[in-house]
């Protein structure tokens, strides 16, 4: 629990002791997991599809209106004991209703289970993006529904729910597999859910999926391509990173769309040198920076190969060849073939006192 939110596991352990409330509230952007815990929901109140499609409902705030929520909720289910009922995008109730949502939240439908689903850009624990109506809201959710967070998970958690979701669909993968799939794939849980599957479709029943099935067959994050030239960035590796670049250019990537992963590449490695000066720890590195475990690992590598002398001279760089895109008639082709030549160069210029 944190800060009065539950996470996944928390929603899977009160599932299953059957201590869920009729209450709960869904916040979060990890949407696989969001919908996977609506999917348990479903199968839990409903052994059947007659009764799933009766009395599995959802009210959209940004098509239907509070008024249609709280008739559906105060309507008896129809041969079930229960009715799921969602209110989705709750985060867009009229300032004017809050007080007919807390009248609701005192007497609560019976035998209603009420779902009130946040947008997934709605993020709790940034008050300060809140305005007044949302804070209140928020404060009024937060006293009367059981509320669940549901986020990116971190390499080993990410791998360790992909090791229960492989075994339960019998897949057949191992850890090294999930774990490099995960990798390649940048944590995006849908995508990586959608390669296994894809896999395993491949093999067949029984059969081994190597690291070399994946490279060959499954696809890459769009984003990959510029977090591999980011790695080789982070060693140095000229050449290779050339290559990567030239693999974006063609495939229609901007320029300036670069520039600023850059940019926020080595913003990344000034803040991680500063915060390791500091005595910080990985796991307050993690947590001050937003970042998954994963993340770091060419972090760490830059930081290895970097001064911070030299990050700070490398975004003093690109925010010059930002300039240049607007200011002079160059080729940006060559314009950032020469910027990724420097920044992989050590200037000693940079390492001056």
């Amino acid at each position: 629990m944190d800060g009065g939110y539950y996470h996944y596991w928390d929603f899977e352990n009160r599932l299953k002791n059957k201590s869920m409330g009729r209450l709960l509230a869904f916040f979060g952007d990890e949407t696989f997991l969001r919908r996977r815990a609506l999917a348990m929901l479903r199968a839990h109140f409903f052994p059947s599809e007659s009764e799933a499609g009766l009395n599995d409902l959802a009210v959209d705030l940004t098509e239907g209106s509070l008024q249609d929520f709280l008739n559906q909720a105060r309507t008896l289910p129809m041969l079930s004991s229960v009715k799921l009922l969602i209110l989705k995008n709750a985060n867009r109730l009229p300032a004017g209703e809050l007080a007919r949502l807390s009248d609701y939240f005192q007497h609560p439908a019976a035998k209603t289970v009420a779902v009130f689903e946040f947008a997934p850009d709605f993020n709790p624990k940034r008050s300060r993006d809140h305005n007044a109506a949302e804070k209140n809201l928020l404060k009024l959710v937060e006293a009367h529904t059981t509320c669940f967070l549901f986020q990116h998970l971190r390499l080993e958690a990410l791998v360790n729910f992909l090791q229960r979701y492989s075994d339960s669909e019998r897949y057949g993968l191992d850890r090294a597999t999930i774990q490099y799939l995960a990798e390649r794939l940048g944590g995006d849980m849908e995508l990586i859910v959608s390669e296994m599957e894809k896999l395993y479709l491949h093999a067949g029943e029984g059969g081994v999926i190597e690291r070399a099935d994946i490279e060959r067959l499954s696809i890459r994050n769009p984003m990959a391509t510029i977090f591999d030239m980011l790695d080789d960035l982070a060693c140095r590796q000229a050449k290779s990173a050339h290559a990567r670049l030239t693999t974006l250019l063609d495939g229609g990537e901007h320029p300036l769309g670069i520039l600023i992963m850059l940019n926020r590449f080595f913003q990344q490695v000034a803040v991680y040198k500063s915060l390791r000066n500091k005595g910080a720890t990985e796991k307050e590195i993690l947590t001050h920076m937003r970042l998954q475990a994963f993340q770091l690992k060419n972090i760490e590598r830059a930081h290895c190969n970097y001064t911070a002398e030299e990050a700070w001279h490398c975004l003093s760089l690109i925010g010059q060849a930002e300039e240049d895109f607007k200011s002079i008639r160059v080729s940006s082709r060559d314009h950032m073939e020469f910027l990724l030549l420097r920044l992989c160069t050590r200037d000693d210029a940079a390492n001056r006192p």
